[in-house]
Parts: structure tokens; C-alpha cells; sequence
């Protein structure tokens, strides 16, 4: 609830990441895990923040580089 209620407050400020770091990681289960616990945080935000914070804010961020 508080990365829930931070993001909504602040829909600009806030990207999903997926990052890969340890061996672990890249098992496919694992990566099933984090694929489905990222899908369904990112579908409990407010509809108004969710392509912001899944991708948009990446893309925006990056393109200002």
C-alpha cells in the first residue's frame, strides 16, 4: 500500500524496473514470479497511472537523454 500510494500521488516520478542481477534471476520460474508479481501490482494502480508507471515515464526519461 505505501509504493501503491506514493506512485498514485506521484505518477511522474516512479518506472517499473526489471532488472536482472543475481544467477537466480534468470531461472524461468523466477522470472515467471517476477513477471506475474509486476503485472499484478502494476494492475492494482489507478488505470490513469498504470501505463505511466509500467512504461511511459521510462520512455520519457530516456528520450530526455
Amino acid at each position: 500500500e505505501t509504493w501503491k500510494d506514493l506512485i498514485e500521488a506521484h505518477p511522474d516520478q516512479f518506472t517499473w524496473g526489471s532488472d536482472k542481477w543475481f544467477t537466480w534471476h534468470f531461472d524461468e520460474d523466477v522470472g515467471a514470479l517476477l513477471e506475474e508479481f509486476g503485472r499484478s501490482f502494476i494492475g492494482q494502480l489507478d488505470p490513469a497511472v498504470q501505463e505511466k508507471f509500467a512504461y511511459l515515464n521510462a520512455e520519457k526519461m530516456l528520450a530526455e537523454r
